[in-house]
């Protein structure tokens, strides 16, 4: 391994360390287990009235509460993009530096989230098997889908990711491709 692919691969290390640290520090302070078992929890912290608050949900589902109820489907899901962001990252060497950022991005989140709905065990001892939600906006009227920091993590990550392919060319490596109509002529067709 040569010197950028070692740096990337730090890079994404402490990332994903990072984002998945702060994900769940950020969960153990803000999230409350009995406001979340009520059906509609009180808003527990006002931080901008009329736009920002903190109030605990319990998600149960994926992403906007799809799958309610399927846990070890959302589990199997987690652990096959696991194993893709694993996998993508042992292709990739030092000079992809933004996806392996991203990657570490959407790895820590997932990590964050998965040890919520394995192993997070609420006060009466029984495991939740939800994801510990409690960043809720209102933007414009519309009150948005409680979140937590793993879900920004993996929405970031997986923009960056977009981004590269979209602009950079394919997540494991070089210049995107020139098309036909884009490729020089030879010498001989330009005379």
């Amino acid at each position: 391994m040569n010197k950028s692919d070692r740096k990337a691969k730090i890079a994404f290390l402490l990332v994903a360390v990072f984002s998945a640290a702060a994900d769940l520090a950020t969960k153990a302070r803000f999230f409350d287990p009995a406001a979340a078992d009520k059906q509609s929890s009180p808003y527990q912290h006002i931080v901008c009235e009329g736009f920002f608050y903190i109030r605990s949900a319990g998600n149960e589902g994926g992403v906007f509460g799809i799958l309610r109820g399927s846990t070890w489907t959302l589990v199997a899901m987690a652990a096959l993009a696991l194993l893709a962001v694993v996998l993508i990252l042992l292709r990739l060497d030092g000079r992809q530096m933004w996806t392996h950022l991203a990657l570490g991005l959407v790895l820590g989140g997932a990590v964050g989230n998965l040890y919520d709905r394995l192993l997070f065990i609420k006060p009466d001892g029984t495991y939740a098997h939800y994801v510990r939600d409690f960043l809720d906006f209102k933007i414009f009227g519309w009150d948005y889908p409680v979140f937590n920091g793993a879900d920004v993590f993996i929405c970031v990550g997986a923009a960056m990711i977009f981004l590269r392919v979209l602009f950079g060319g394919p997540l494991s490596g070089g210049k995107r491709a020139k098309s036909k109509a884009e490729k020089p002529k030879s010498k001989a067709a330009a005379r």
